[in-house]
Order: C-alpha cells, then structure tokens, then sequence
C-alpha cells in the first residue's frame, strides 16, 4: 500500500514539473465564460485562440514571441498579458484596472479548440432552452 500511495504522490508531484520544463507544444484556456479564450505555445511563439460568436478563431496570422520572466515563473504570453506558472492565473493590464483569469493546463492544440467549441455548444444549447 506504501508502494501505491508513494507511486501516485510522485505522479502528482510530477505534473506541475512537467509543465515546467518546457511550455512549447502546450497551451492554457481561460475561463471568461462565454467569452474564453486560450493560447497554444509552439516555437517560441504563442498564439491567441478567442471565441467569435459561434466559432473558435486562431490569430495564426500574428503570433507573439513570450517571453519567460523571471526564472519561467512568468510568462510575457502577448504584450500586457502575463501567465504565472505557479498558478495558473493569467493577469491582463495592470494596477488597478488588471483582470485575473483562472486558466488550465491543455496538451494538444486539438484539446484548446475542442475545449472553446464545448464552451460555445453550452453556451448555445443554454440560450434554446
């Protein structure tokens, strides 16, 4: 039983530093609702990936150059928007006027958009009813 429960710790343990070695070929959707949205880290880049009425739209076309800051505990994702890695909280602007999102952790690009749709399909299913 030790052996099991030493076995799912490391487990645990083992996803936030997964995570930590590299970000390049993940990606984080933000929960804003009916208004998510999420980034894909690829190359160096990221791209932003938004909800548009009732579909999933990639700016594929600009993508950003992030920047890890200090020590890859932040991450500069696209100009004022800045993910802690720690916990997962994507801050847009700054001072008083910044907001906080709650983002999670996806592991395919397939996954972010799938993610959206499923957004959008409640969000539309919600309003029929």
């Amino acid at each position: 039983m030790k052996t099991l429960s030493s076995l799912f710790l490391i487990l645990f343990l083992s996803i936030p530093a997964a995570w930590a070695i590299s970000i390049d070929g993940k990606g984080v959707w933000c929960d804003r609702g009916n208004s998510s949205f999420g980034y894909w880290f690829y190359d160096g880049q990221s791209t932003e990936y938004v909800i548009r009425g009732h579909e999933v739209f990639g700016h594929t076309h600009n993508p950003f150059d992030y920047q890890e800051l200090f020590k890859a505990v932040r991450i500069l994702v696209n100009h004022d928007k800045v993910l802690d890695r720690t916990t997962l909280e994507l801050t847009i602007g700054s001072g008083n006027s910044a907001k906080i999102y709650q983002c999670h952790v996806v592991q395919t690009l397939d996954g972010l958009k799938l993610t959206l749709q499923r957004i959008i399909d409640l969000g539309t299913s919600d309003n029929k009813g």
